[in-house]
This record gives C-alpha cells, structure tokens and sequence, in this order.
C-alpha cells in the first residue's frame, strides 16, 4: 500500500486494478496472483481464512446459534414498519404475509418498538419449531391476524481471537501486524 500511496495517492490521482496487482506480485517476489483472483476476488470461492490466519498466530471462531426467524425484509419509516421483501417458505410466506404490508406486531410485540426483534427471539428461542405465532399486519388499510408458525435458522458469527497454540513464527507474525512492524 505504501508504493501505491507514494506512486498514485501522492501524485493526486487513484491507481487502476492492474496497477495494484502488478505492485502485489513485484512485492511478492513475482508470485503470480491470477489464480487468486480468480478464484476469491472475481469468482465466488470463499475465503481461506482457516489456512490462512493461523499464519499469524490468529483463528476463527464460530459461535452457532439456533434463532427464530419470521423470514421477512421490512424498511421502517415515519408510518410503520413495512415490509419489503418475503422469503419464499417461510413463516411469514406460509401466513399471508406480502410485500406492501405493514407489519403491526409479531407475537405480541409491537413492530414500532426498535427491539421488538430481540425481544421476540428472546421470548420464543426455547418454543418448539411449529409453534402458533399471532403475526398483525395492515394491508389495504385495515388490520388482519395471521398466524405463522415458528422456524428456526442457525446463525454463525465469527470473530477473529489469538491462537493460543501458535507457533514461534506465527507470534512474530501476530505482533509484526499488530504492531505494524516487518522483518525478514
């Protein structure tokens, strides 16, 4: 980044996507970067990040965790939360629910509050999958009751911790990034 910086940035202008990819593998001792590129950047392959991290003393972690998920998109605005988007299949889907509704309450909590999303999964995290779930909507001006069934999504974050188990080089690797310091 700094040859570019002083190369582009410095002279007032950007730099073009070859100019980066030529300045990586020149830095890289001319390792080509083609491969990479196509498989991560332009194509769709994830990331290795299990392979890669551990290079520097770091891992991902995982946490997996089961939440309820209506299975809707909403934009919220002075009126109401409105929904935009219905996944196809879910519980929403199976109720009625359509683009254009505004969406009153979900469980008995009302859509205006900010956390009733939270709130919602807290109290239906332990319900049985299928379990009655009263989900009001406005459409065309007047309210209707639906009833959706419960179904549950697992949701992975991932975050980024030190891997206690890393090698010498990989620690020296660890505090060179941390510190923003490079050594042979």
């Amino acid at each position: 980044m700094r040859t570019l910086y002083n190369a582009a940035y410095k002279n007032g202008r950007g730099f073009t996507s070859d100019e980066w990819w030529s300045t990586v593998t020149k830095l890289a001792n001319g390792k080509s970067f083609r491969d990479f590129y196509a498989r991560f950047i332009d194509g769709r392959q994830p990331l290795p990040y299990d392979q890669i991290f551990p290079l520097a003393g770091l891992r991902v972690a995982r946490d997996t965790t089961r939440v309820p998920q209506l299975g809707i998109a909403s934009l919220q605005d002075s009126s109401g939360l409105h929904v935009t988007q219905v996944l196809p299949e879910s519980s929403a889907a199976t109720a009625g629910v359509q683009p254009g509704d505004q969406l009153v309450s979900v469980g008995g909590f009302s859509a205006d509050d900010p956390s009733w999303t939270d709130n919602f999964r807290s109290r239906y995290a332990r319900q049985p999958e299928g379990t009655g779930l009263p989900v009001v909507i406005k459409r065309s001006g007047a309210e209707q009751t639906l009833t959706a069934h419960l179904h549950f999504v697992l949701r992975i974050e991932s975050r980024l911790v030190e891997d206690l188990r890393a090698s010498a080089k990989a620690k020296r690797v660890r505090e060179g990034i941390l510190k923003g310091i490079t050594a042979p």
